[in-house]
């Protein structure tokens, strides 16, 4: 099951956030899948999901998420990355800067006994995305 769990959230990654390919996350995702780390009003599941890549894919179109590091054991795969792209879409309230980012982050994925990712946490610098977009001093 690991090897299954891990092959699936590569392709997440790949597909869908490097590749823009949403329907992988209706493939991947649970339809009841909770995301701990989605923003307020984004809603669960697999449309909420899509959202949340959207987002950033629309900030940061030429937005890569390198996989730097995974880690499974039975139900669950540990996950770090690198995030790179350039602002050049609305973030949220921010207009675009034209700054380069490059991010670390890490995530813990749990699946389901079907196989699918059934429950997510995740956390970035949120401060160092900040000071590279020039909204605080670095």
């Amino acid at each position: 099951m690991s090897v299954h769990n891990k092959t699936a959230l590569r392709r997440l990654f790949e597909e869908a956030w490097n590749l823009g390919n949403l329907d992988v996350v209706n493939e991947i995702l649970s339809p009841d899948f909770v995301g701990h780390f989605l923003p307020p009003g984004v809603p669960g599941g697999p449309e909420g999901f899509r959202m949340y890549i959207t987002g950033y894919r629309t900030a940061f179109p030429d937005l890569h998420m390198q996989i730097d590091d995974m880690i499974a054991e039975g139900e669950k795969v540990a996950i770090r990355i690198t995030f790179h792209g350039t602002h050049t879409g609305p973030l949220m309230q921010l207009a675009p800067t034209h700054n380069e980012v490059t991010l670390g982050a890490m995530i813990i994925a749990r699946f389901d006994a079907d196989g699918r990712y059934a429950e997510g946490w995740g956390e970035h610098d949120k401060l160092a995305l900040m000071q590279q977009l020039d909204v605080v001093p670095a």
